[in-house]
């Protein structure tokens, strides 16, 4: 295994930003061939690139399974474009990212082996991006994803700050039909009878901040024939629940059955 820690000055949103990186490579336990499958992970709205590594533990399953890590610290921004600030977030993860990195590492440049996946926050930056960049992700990786951050500020049982959801998303009406909502988004494609990314999605039962808006989800997915990988589990909003999905979550990315590797 290869574990680079990486820099760049980043156009899309105009600053220097610094991200890791985990190769599934010099190691005899890994048969992993170049290019490598790559899944892009966004971090959530308080945590960052190298606690997440390290707590998840994903290391140790991105390796068993084969597959590149590039994970990213998303600055509380929801991974969504706001040009008037500067700051395209969604078009940096969804493209300038993977074009970087593809570039300088040995990873793969087709749709069926590049992934995006990310927790709370970056569930939502996961799913959004994952949809509007669907030529480039060909799954996407939801774990406890913050899916209706509108909702989620206004049920006042969090503490993100309401007047930057505000300034991101609009008021509740706004967000609803606008192409920053997962909903509409995908009922966009539906209609143009585009490909949807295939969807992995779990949250614990016991997450108050966010379970709620996960079922809705999941309800409209069944509503309109999208599939999903789903199961429920108990859990609340936090690095221990995440840690334990890890397995499912890289057997689902891979295509390799689940609980082959115990770490």
């Amino acid at each position: 295994m290869a574990y680079l820690h990486m820099n760049l000055k980043s156009e899309a949103i105009n600053q220097s930003v610094e991200f890791d990186v985990v190769l599934p490579a010099l190691s005899g336990i890994s048969v992993a061939e170049k290019p490598y499958k790559t899944l892009y992970f966004l971090t959530g709205f308080s945590g960052g690139a190298r606690e997440t590594l390290t707590f998840m533990n994903m290391q140790p399953h991105a390796l068993l399974h084969g597959i590149a890590l590039v994970v990213v610290t998303g600055d509380r921004s929801f991974y969504v474009d706001k040009p008037e600030w500067g700051e395209n977030y969604g078009e940096f993860v969804g493209k300038e990212l993977v074009e970087i990195t593809r570039s300088l590492l040995p990873l793969s440049n087709k749709k069926e082996d590049t992934y995006i996946g990310g927790i709370s926050m970056g569930g939502y930056g996961a799913l959004i991006n994952g949809l509007h960049y669907s030529n480039t992700f060909g799954k996407i990786a939801l774990l406890s994803g913050g899916l209706d951050p509108v909702k989620i500020v206004k049920a006042g049982s969090t503490p993100l700050y309401e007047k930057k959801i505000e300034a991101l998303f609009g008021t509740a009406e706004e967000y609803a039909v606008s192409m920053l909502c997962p909903e509409t988004v995908l009922l966009d494609k539906l209609k143009k009878k585009e490909e949807i990314p295939e969807l992995y999605l779990r949250c614990g039962r016991q997450d108050e901040l966010v379970y709620g808006c996960n079922r809705d989800f999941l309800d409209f997915l069944k509503a309109h024939g999208i599939p999903v990988n789903f199961e429920e589990s108990d859990g609340i909003h936090d690095l221990v629940y995440w840690r334990s999905m890890m397995e499912s979550c890289f057997a689902f990315l891979s295509g390799k059955k689940e609980d082959v590797w115990h770490i």
